[in-house]
Formats: structure tokens, sequence, C-alpha cells
């Protein structure tokens, strides 16, 4: 399958998280993807009047937290919600939901006004 790739928009953790609606790009049918270094996280907007799943693959499922198997993240979408993901961290370990390209799959039950946008924070060095 051919994913989208999303361009992540960037915020400093000082400024906190503001995203405006106009700011989400429409999600893509075959599914998004997103450069991960480990301080990415995503914003997502479903303003249809149905659930949507979204699905974060994690190709490389781990024994190594407490001894529990960490499988994809499925997030649920209430019409009308808008969620900012954050697992463990603001970000998505890159050693669990890394493909081996580096970026996270995101795939979607359904797209029709689902929006997504992927957000790099970036920290500011104080003096």
């Amino acid at each position: 399958m051919a994913y989208t790739l999303l361009t992540p928009l960037t915020q400093t953790l000082r400024s906190g998280l503001s995203i405006a609606d106009a700011a989400l790009t429409a999600a893509a049918a075959g599914g998004n993807s997103f450069a991960n270094d480990g301080n990415v996280l995503l914003a997502l907007l479903n303003t249809s009047a149905a659930t949507v799943t979204v699905t974060i693959a994690a190709p490389n499922l781990q024994d190594t937290y407490g001894g529990l198997t960490v499988a994809g993240l499925v997030i649920t979408l209430a019409p009308g919600n808008v969620t900012a993901v954050r697992i463990l961290t603001p970000t998505f370990p890159r050693t669990i939901y890394n493909q081996s390209d580096g970026t996270v799959h995101v795939d979607y039950s359904a797209v029709t006004s689902v929006k997504v946008a992927a957000i790099q924070q970036f920290r500011e060095l104080t003096q």
C-alpha cells in the first residue's frame, strides 16, 4: 500500500500545543505516514457523523515493557472530536512504531471528513 507522506508542522514545547483546524490536511484513503525521530505526535479531527477508527501500526512488537507485548495503537475518534495522540511521552517510540524506512504508518477505517497533522516538537534551549 502506498502511504501519503505528511510534512510535520513544528511546535516548540515552550509555546505549547496550538493547532488550527486549517493546519490539518485530509486523511489519505490509502493511509498516511510521517518521518519519526521520536519527537512527533499526531493531531486528528473527525467532523463526520460517524465514529472513525485510526490505527498506528507497530511493526516492532517488543516484549520489553514489563513483559508485555506492545501491539498497534488503535484510536477511536468520536464525531466532531479533536484528539492529540500521546504515547508514553508526547511521542511515538521509534523502536516500536517506526517502519524500516523510519516512518510511522497511519490507517483509517474511513477518511471522509477526517483530517490529520503530524507535529514535530522541538525543545527550546535556555541559557
